[in-house]
């Protein structure tokens, strides 16, 4: 990898700033300024900026991308220092994102899989493709988007559609009925003290999955030795969740069942 600097000469900039009305001040603020671009190989390029850095990414070579079991939470995995008002307030502070997200993923999938391609799979197989696995709601998208596949077919995901399934594999993640994901705000405002046996199923059932795709493995002990079990009650713990929160409780925990895929990436 080879770079290439391109630095403008100060004082060729600042005759070419004069009589423009603009304070000393903004001119050295602007003159603090870098851009950096990347490249592909022998091109050519346009400097339209006075501090310019030009990156040349070598042809055959990919940027490097973390492991895939290293996706995160989208803001969800977060520890309370505070107390929760109430219960009612639990399901609003965890459901509220993953509904939402829910449904923009879906819309999302649904677009993107009309623009997809399908093919058979031996083609896909000798790029060494990335396979991914399907949740209950994307499979069943896709069913009725594109209709039954034939034997030995697949579908080629273009990137819309790859980010509504992503948005649901997020949504699944935040939602796992443990600590204090969005999951678990769910569930102890729902269940109670019973929400400490719910984590420990949880991780139970992770384990096994961890056969077929290990990042459940990781996610099993960022869960435990990480976020841990402890979820603080709310201020008022005597205060019943009303009828609309308990459903909106309920229809999460339907949302994480739709959106659950047990192996979620495996390569071809």
């Amino acid at each position: 990898m080879s770079s290439t600097t391109n630095l403008s000469e100060p004082s060729l900039e600042t005759k070419n700033r004069k009589g423009n009305g603009k304070s000393a001040e903004e001119d050295e603020n602007e003159d603090d300024e870098v851009v950096m671009q990347l490249h592909p190989a022998k091109k050519d390029y346009i400097n339209n900026h006075p501090c310019c850095l030009h990156l040349w990414k070598p042809e055959k070579e990919e940027i490097p991308l973390p492991p895939l079991f290293m996706i995160g939470t989208m803001g969800a995995f977060i520890k309370l220092r505070s107390s929760i008002p109430n219960r009612n307030a639990l399901v609003d502070m965890g459901a509220s994102g993953p509904l939402a997200g829910f449904v923009v993923a879906a819309v999302v999938s649904m677009v993107g899989l009309a623009r997809s391609e399908v093919i058979r799979m031996p083609e896909a197989m000798e790029g060494g493709a990335l396979l991914l696995g399907n949740s209950l709601l994307f499979s069943f998208l896709s069913n009725a988007v594109i209709g039954h596949l034939p034997e030995g077919y697949d579908v080629l995901l273009n990137s819309v559609a790859f980010s509504g399934w992503f948005g649901l594999f997020v949504t699944a993640i935040n939602l796992l009925p443990f600590g204090q994901l969005d999951g678990g705000h769910v569930i102890y405002a729902l269940f109670g003290p019973r929400h400490r046996l719910i984590g420990k199923m949880t991780v139970v059932a992770l384990l096994p999955l961890g056969i077929f795709w290990r990042g459940w493995f990781v996610w099993a002990f960022l869960l435990l030795m990480v976020l841990g079990m402890k979820h603080p009650p709310p201020y008022d713990i005597y205060q019943p969740l009303d009828r609309r929160r308990r459903l909106i409780g309920y229809v999460a925990i339907g949302v994480f069942l739709l959106s659950f895929t047990p192996v979620p990436f495996r390569f071809g």
